[in-house]
């Protein structure tokens, strides 16, 4: 069986993503039900060279860093450049 890569599948991230926050027992516990729409752009845009588990691994210590939204300032500085001048809220994925 052979699985189509994640970065070939992007329509698939908004879906992966709101059942990681249902499944995961911090994010129900914290009622973490929603990512910002910038957030999702920012997942959508990047290309995921690992796949659903490197998006997991990206998500799992957001939700316990951050409220019951997730913002684009809760996003990992490793996985991200920063616009010069802009700060955290101008971050956007390397691909």
């Amino acid at each position: 069986m052979h699985l189509v890569p994640l970065r070939q599948r992007k329509i698939d991230i908004p879906l992966l993503v709101h059942d990681f926050l249902r499944h995961h027992p911090i994010a129900s516990a914290k009622g973490i039900n929603a990512i910002s729409k910038k957030v999702m752009n920012v997942l959508m845009e990047y290309t995921w060279p690992g796949n659903i588990r490197e998006l997991q691994n990206v998500l799992e210590p957001i939700v316990s860093a951050t409220g019951h939204i997730i913002e684009v300032v809760d996003l990992p500085d490793l996985a991200y450049d920063r616009q010069p001048n802009e700060g955290r809220a101008a971050l956007w994925m390397n691909g």
